[in-house]
């Protein structure tokens, strides 16, 4: 069994090398490290063709679209029976690439996984890792719009009736969990669980930030009878540093991040029926009212527009 590694970049030239450097130092090398590059006016071809003489390498321009593009030009660039995937502002840990084959090499079930992804923090040039989780773990109300959809009724962690995420209440001490809750900066799925999906079809307005398109791989894979899983312990989970503070469109605040979060919220509903799930329109609506109990004049506008496009 072997696994490709694709890391979308743009802009990264200041925090490529960290990223260069730890998959240089794995236990086990990935087959092919696959970078999806939007250029941009730094230096982040330099340095890729200088790690090119280290390891497998191949670069993909991305000409045009948003991150799902990138995410569906390394599907489909890759050969390998596991495609690995990370952020170009992470760090890995030595046996990251190791764990995730070892995952799958002992649950044949397994057609997606996540790892473990801490906090890092970059002060000039001075990396800090830390034991601080990146995203937290905050449990949803069970409500009627919240209940999982019939095919994910077993999972910890997943989407509901509405097109909403919801994670139910679990021991704290959990090692391995059902789970559609991945991060882009840290996941893996086999090449047979999710080729075939069309990413930009889903996300087909080049606007969208696409949120949770995670969540879309993982409940293609899914739809394809394979589980996906979240790993939590240490021992077992592949672990990956994220730089906290990176500017990125992601990690922004105020009224149009607001607005693009909940777009893609909304759009969560349409996107899982196209691809076959059972979702609840009734629900839906429940689901948007609901919602506007905060922040509700960027969520009203933002599901009004997703009603739209």
């Amino acid at each position: 069994m072997q696994a490709d590694l694709v890391v979308p970049t743009y802009k990264g030239a200041r925090y490529l090398p960290f990223l260069l450097k730890s998959i240089e130092n794995q236990s086990e090398k990935p087959e092919k490290v696959i970078f999806v590059l939007k250029r941009s006016n730094d230096s982040s071809e330099e340095i890729i063709n200088e790690f090119r003489k280290k390891i497998n390498t191949e670069i993909i321009f991305q000409e045009s679209g948003n991150i799902v593009t990138a995410y569906q030009l390394g599907i489909q660039t890759s050969d390998a029976e596991i495609i690995t995937f990370t952020d170009d502002d992470a760090i890995l840990e030595k046996g990251w690439v190791e764990k995730y084959l070892n995952f799958f090499k002992e649950n044949s079930d397994a057609g997606g996984a996540g790892g473990l992804t801490l906090k890092a923090n970059l002060e000039k040039t001075e990396l800090v890792l830390t034991e601080n989780n990146f995203y937290e773990e905050k449990f949803t109300r069970e409500t009627y719009w919240r209940k999982p959809l019939p095919e994910v009724f077993e999972y910890n962690e997943g989407v509901s009736i509405s097109g909403f995420l919801y994670r139910k209440r679990f021991d704290a001490d959990s090692k391995v969990l059902l789970s559609l809750h991945l991060a882009g900066a840290n996941m893996a799925f086999k090449k047979e669980a999710i080729k075939g999906i069309n990413l930009d079809k889903l996300f087909k307005n080049n606007k969208t930030r696409a949120y949770w398109f995670e969540s879309i791989l993982a409940y293609y894979a899914l739809k394809n009878n394979f589980n996906v899983y979240r790993l939590r312990e240490k021992s077992i989970a592949p672990i990956a540093w994220h730089i906290e503070n990176k500017p990125s469109l992601t990690r922004t605040k105020g009224f149009w991040n607001e607005f693009w979060i909940h777009y893609d919220r909304v759009k969560m509903y349409y996107r899982l029926k196209e691809l076959g799930a059972r979702v609840s329109f009734p629900a839906y609506i429940l689901a948007c009212l609901a919602s506007l109990r905060k922040r509700p004049f960027p969520r009203f506008l933002a599901a009004v527009y997703a009603q739209m496009f």
